[in-house]
């Protein structure tokens, strides 16, 4: 599983906290790209997956069909909130500089993806934040917690 979202959480759904609570996003990479897949794309192609299951194990790298940035993902963030992302890179010596699937196989056995990233940024800020009526973003749960550990990077 690669990069996986929606309104109950993922590295994109936390960036979309934080843009909202104006809190930096730390990434070690620019650009820094990821499969993001979306929490409805996983579920419509969970069936599939199912099916194609065998023993030995049929090994699928279970990613999106599309590669954007955290750089990318926050400027649409942004521009989808009014919010300016203060998106800043920090080296992290021995990481990766993101995480990018071959989704070959995956594709040949569910099809493609049916949701965008950009799709799925837009129905996880509706979903998550349709009741805002406040310009003031608190972060709580894991969100926080991992705000609060990026912290001690920078």
């Amino acid at each position: 599983m690669n990069a996986s979202y929606g309104p109950n959480g993922g590295l994109p759904t936390y960036h979309l906290d934080w843009v909202l609570a104006d809190k930096p996003i730390v990434t070690r990479w620019d650009p820094c790209r990821y499969s993001l897949i979306h929490q409805d794309d996983i579920n419509n192609q969970l069936e599939a997956l199912l099916d194609a299951a065998s023993v030995p194990a049929t090994i699928v790298n279970w990613a999106g069909d599309e590669t954007p940035s955290v750089q990318e993902w926050c400027t649409f963030m942004g521009e989808l909130t009014g919010r300016t992302p203060d998106v800043r890179v920090v080296d992290m010596p021995g990481t990766q500089r993101g995480a990018i699937a071959d989704v070959t196989k995956r594709r040949a056995i569910t099809g493609a993806c049916e949701v965008s990233w950009k799709e799925g940024i837009r129905r996880t800020y509706a979903e998550r934040h349709a009741d805002s009526t406040s310009n003031q973003m608190t972060v709580s749960g894991q969100s926080a917690k991992l705000l609060n550990e990026i912290g001690k990077l920078s």
